[in-house]
């Protein structure tokens, strides 16, 4: 989503998101908030990443946040290839 565009917050989003997950019966992991498309590789991995965590440990949930999940991610990619910028969030 362009949240610049739209206009309306990162947590409207999610929460007009919500009933289109659950008639779908679809589930969705949420990258952190970036405006670098270059950098759109690291964020689509964060995705990827808090879908796959967080399946596993919250399978009640319809989307899964990639801050929910940062601690185990920075611990399992520590030695990895990184840009910093990844692991930085803006609460909107």
């Amino acid at each position: 989503f362009n949240l610049t565009r739209s206009g309306i917050t990162r947590n409207a989003v999610l929460s007009s998101m919500v009933p289109q997950l659950r008639d779908w019966l679809f589930k969705a992991g949420i990258s952190t908030v970036f405006s670098d498309f270059k950098n759109l590789y690291y964020y689509y991995k964060q995705a990827e990443y808090a879908l796959s965590v967080g399946k596993s440990i919250d399978s009640s949930f319809w989307y899964y946040r990639f801050e929910d999940y940062l601690l185990p991610y920075i611990v399992k990619k520590s030695k990895e290839k990184l840009i910093p910028e990844a692991l930085l969030f803006l609460t909107c």
